[in-house]
């Protein structure tokens, strides 16, 4: 296995998962958000935030975008985003 080959097998991947993985990552339930909450009071109001591996967007961005943040998502796959 090529090392330098792993980014783009992880993207693809992705890809290949991408409505299932959202779908489970939307029902699954937040259970991080406590971190994601004590985050967002750090930040100044209209902050921008940039959410690299975004995915869906939910319910991480959505949750900052809701708390007045600009939100700026990259994800390695066109699907997730």
């Amino acid at each position: 296995m090529n090392l330098a080959d792993l980014p783009d097998r992880i993207a693809a991947h992705y890809e290949r998962h991408a409505r299932a993985w959202d779908a489970d990552r939307r029902a699954a339930g937040w259970t991080d958000r406590a971190w994601h909450e004590r985050f967002i009071l750090a930040l100044p109001d209209g902050a921008g935030v940039l959410d690299l591996g975004c995915g869906g967007g939910s319910p991480v961005a959505l949750n900052m975008v809701a708390c007045g943040l600009r939100v700026c998502g990259v994800d390695a796959s066109p699907a997730m985003v």
